[in-house]
């Protein structure tokens, strides 16, 4: 569902209000709060085992977050980024959650390094290295390998063979040099690689054959498998789980199997929170808007199979079936004439025979009468409160014209200048 805030955020994002990428790092108990440049974006699409991932270089001064071993705060070994979008409105900052993701890899890492120390050593290391000419430089003897015995260079202080055998010596003017200075980190920056929690699922295979735990309700065998939090979608009834039915495609493939039982998909908020919603909301025969969004509306033309002239409605349960089809040869989409391209379609919303066949029919309308499979909208940031699944308008002021559709992708450059698009699956046109 379309993310709540007061009517006050929603106006200014609609009015283009500037803000900022920002991101919260998390592994075990530490976290850090993160910097995030323009460079990037952050998607969700409905198709596919991963619903959202994201692209982004993190930067900061002074402590450097570069990883450089497993359990560093951004390596890709269980920890996670939280992004938002932060909002200034007046004397109040709101963060608009955008998803919780994983990290998946780091790469181009960027340290600025400059040598320090106190006032002493400093003019130490600065006398050293003085001029000498173009591209020559001059440096104490004490810091110059010095043969035992030899009266090669004037050292002061002893020296020592280190390490033992190696003909190589340390002098204690050098040893007492090195060690007044230190290393500073002034700038530093690192490309993160980011999938949601699905990647979790994905990863964690099962290593042998698995079925339900017997008498296990759908949500019950969910949370089972499941490997973070699991919420109740209430516009999804729980459903049984047929006996026998087995989980042939790993852990993410059985909570996609058994989503599909009360006609659904799995679904994971912007908390990341694994939930589930309607599958094809926009082929619901009662369509309950959520929103309505201006925007410039991209109408591609051409031509595709993509069509459907034959529906299969039922209830979630197959208690109720009901059948739609073009038999009207005059139209070039006629089963006839075309061939059957078949479209399924299931529903909590039937509990009658006559719903499921009203159902059928207002599913063929739709699909018949779709310009194209999708549309693309270019909108203003209040775009960032859809979720996936989310049915609504969107209206073009411009064109004069209109979509009822399903939001299918969301596009969210780290730019926030930049305008956010959406992809819509269309239910009926205006």
């Amino acid at each position: 569902m379309v993310l709540s805030f007061p009517d006050e955020v929603q106006a200014a994002l609609r009015d283009h209000q500037s803000g900022r990428l920002v991101g919260l790092a998390t592994y075990q108990d530490r976290t850090a709060e993160l910097d995030v440049d323009s460079s990037g974006s952050v998607s969700f699409q409905s198709s596919g085992e991963i619903q959202s991932d994201a692209s982004i270089t993190v930067k900061g001064y002074g402590d450097s977050l570069v990883p450089k071993s497993k359990d560093a705060l951004l390596a890709p070994y269980g920890q996670e980024v939280t992004l938002f979008r932060e909002l200034v409105l007046r004397d109040s900052v709101w963060r608009i959650p955008l998803g919780v993701f994983r990290i998946t890899g780091n790469s181009d890492h960027f340290e600025d390094v400059r040598l320090i120390g106190p006032a002493q050593a400093a003019g130490e290391v600065a006398n050293a290295l003085t001029s000498a000419g173009d591209s020559l430089w001059q440096v104490p003897v004490a810091w110059v390998e010095n043969p035992p015995g030899s009266d090669l260079y004037d050292v002061p202080g002893t020296y020592v063979e280190d390490p033992p055998g190696s003909g190589l010596y340390t002098f204690t003017t050098a040893q007492q040099t090195y060690s007044a200075i230190r290393s500073v980190v002034l700038g530093w920056s690192v490309d993160l690689e980011l999938k949601d929690r699905f990647r979790l699922l994905q990863k964690a295979r099962f290593v042998d054959q698995k079925s339900p735990v017997s008498s296990n309700t759908m949500y019950q065998e969910i949370r089972r498998l499941a490997l973070f939090p699991v919420q109740e979608n209430p516009a999804i009834p729980d459903a049984p789980v047929p006996d026998g039915m087995v989980y042939e495609q790993g852990r993410l493939g059985a909570i996609h199997a058994l989503a599909s039982l009360a006609g659904a998909v799995p679904h994971i908020t912007r908390q990341g929170v694994l939930t589930l919603r309607l599958l094809d909301a926009w082929a619901e025969p009662s369509l309950s808007p959520v929103f309505d969004i201006e925007g410039t509306i991209d109408w591609q033309d051409g031509q595709s199979d993509e069509f459907v002239n034959y529906v299969r409605a039922a209830s979630t349960d197959d208690e109720y079936v009901g059948f739609a089809y073009i038999a009207d040869d005059s139209d070039p989409l006629s089963v006839n004439r075309a061939g059957p391209a078949t479209f399924e379609h299931k529903s909590p919303a039937y509990t009658s025979q006559a719903e499921v066949d009203a159902g059928a029919q207002t599913t063929l309308r739709r699909l018949r009468g779709r310009r194209s499979r999708e549309v693309t909208v270019k909108c203003t940031p209040e775009a960032l409160l859809l979720e996936l699944g989310d049915v609504g308008w969107m209206r073009d002021p411009v064109q004069n014209r209109a979509v009822l559709g399903e939001v299918s992708r969301l596009d969210f450059p780290n730019d926030v200048t930049e305008p956010i698009t959406v992809s819509l699956i269309v239910a009926e046109e205006l």
